[in-house]
């Protein structure tokens, strides 16, 4: 379970990133969060991810209250969180497989759990086959299957995808989206940032559509009229 409670975000420039946001999502759920450029879907993503912290307002991931976490605490919860960015963040002086199993070794795990865990998450991304590879050697799509591989090594119960197709085509779009749908529909919660409106169109699900730093639509799956008109915020 997330939970926003009249969530505010500025910074010390005097930006408002995100005004009053409240929503809650229950486990197991996959939503795409809409709007434009600027319109606060990364802001709203680092919160969850304990990157940055509320200005006002209250949050909840399994009745834990983020605002109230020791250094120690931070470091636990962030391990229930797989991210994924729209320019893939590997490390190009390593492997594949290095830049897979940088997070179990970062947790201190042994070898062969690194290995083993390492592996089966290149294979559930059907890469195993490249580990031996860097990432300058594959396509634009591989290397975001890498980010995939990378940010579900740790089994995470919810998963934050920021533009993930925003450097892909069509194709590879649709590809993507089958690996978010194979996780989903084993209890992970996904919420994908996005404006693209390929994979809104392709697997309709509920969608949070912010607007300037405002919650402007919650629109529920079972709306595909309603998701069409939402579908212009992008």
């Amino acid at each position: 379970m997330i939970l926003f409670e009249e969530v505010s975000k500025s910074y010390y420039t005097g930006q408002q990133a995100l005004q009053n946001i409240s929503f809650r999502l229950e486990d197991g759920e996959m939503v795409y969060l809409r709007g434009r450029s600027g319109a606060g879907k990364s802001s709203l993503l680092k919160l969850i991810n304990l990157v940055e912290r509320p200005s006002m307002g209250r949050i909840m991931v399994d009745d834990i209250s983020l605002g109230g976490l020791s250094e120690r605490g931070m470091q636990l919860y962030r391990r229930r969180i797989g991210m994924i960015f729209q320019d893939y963040r590997l490390i190009n002086s390593r492997t594949v497989y290095d830049n897979v199993a940088l997070p179990l070794v970062i947790c201190g795990r042994p070898p062969e759990e690194v290995r083993k865990r390492a592996m089966a998450s290149l294979d559930l991304v059907g890469l195993l086959e490249k580990r031996n590879y860097y990432p300058l050697q594959l396509s634009g799509g591989e290397q975001q299957r890498v980010g995939i591989a990378r940010a579900v090594v740790n089994r995470p119960r919810i998963i934050l995808a920021d533009e993930p197709t925003g450097n892909l085509d069509h194709d590879l779009s649709l590809e993507i989206l089958k690996l978010f749908l194979r996780f989903n529909r084993s209890g992970v919660t996904v919420i994908i940032a996005t404006h693209d409106n390929t994979l809104v169109s392709a697997c309709p699900r509920r969608q949070l559509v912010l607007e300037s730093g405002r919650l402007i639509q919650d629109i529920p799956a079972a709306a595909p009229q309603a998701a069409q008109a939402g579908g212009s915020a992008s």
